[in-house]
């Protein structure tokens, strides 16, 4: 950002870079890949900035835990959380009371929430309480976006078959880490 840019931004709030959280597990981390989606919107949108909270592993049962004392400054804040949930049995209920209390500190904070959806997993390669406490959870995730208005970046839609994962059956290739970033980017622009 120039100094001209500074002071407008300042000043008048005019011509400031977004301001982005981003909330999410290993597939938004980049496990595995040598370029991560954070470092594909970086490169993408340049004057963004973003404030990186991802960490392979990471609940939204786990997370919520602190998000509430944390601080929230961003003007966007993306919620990449539910996969391990469901795979942990975290029970739609619970994952329902905890996606809403994210969305409401979200907005106590004065920012935008946006909801990556829950990347598909193969059936065939999980046991089936997994994959329909996966669809379980990835319903209420929808349903909450639905029901608040909360911009959907479609992850969940853009499974591609086994060519978009890793060895592990879990984790995205490159490719489709990247397609993760662009359908990412996309939802926070309509956010923003």
């Amino acid at each position: 950002m120039d100094s001209l840019d500074k002071i407008l931004c300042r000043l008048f709030g005019y011509r400031c870079p977004l301001t982005v959280e981003l909330d999410g597990d290993s597939l938004l981390h980049g496990y595995g890949v040598p370029i991560t989606p954070v470092q594909r919107i970086q490169a993408a949108r340049p004057r963004w900035k973003l404030d990186d909270r991802t960490a392979n592993g990471l609940r939204m049962e786990t997370a919520i835990q602190t998000f509430p004392s944390e601080p929230h400054t961003a003007r966007i804040i993306v919620i990449a959380l539910g996969a391990n949930d469901a795979f942990g049995m975290v029970p739609a209920d619970t994952y329902r009371a905890d996606l809403d209390k994210a969305v409401s500190v979200v907005r106590a904070a004065g920012a935008r929430p946006v909801f990556t959806g829950l990347a598909r997993m193969p059936a065939d390669r999980f046991p089936a309480e997994w994959i329909a406490n996966w669809e379980a959870l990835n319903a209420v995730m929808h349903d909450i976006a639905q029901r608040e208005g909360i911009e959907h970046a479609g992850w969940d839609a853009d499974y591609r078959g086994e060519q978009d994962l890793q060895p592990d059956f879990v984790h995205r290739s490159q490719e489709a880490s990247d397609r993760f970033a662009e359908l990412l980017i996309a939802a926070i622009e309509r956010a923003a």
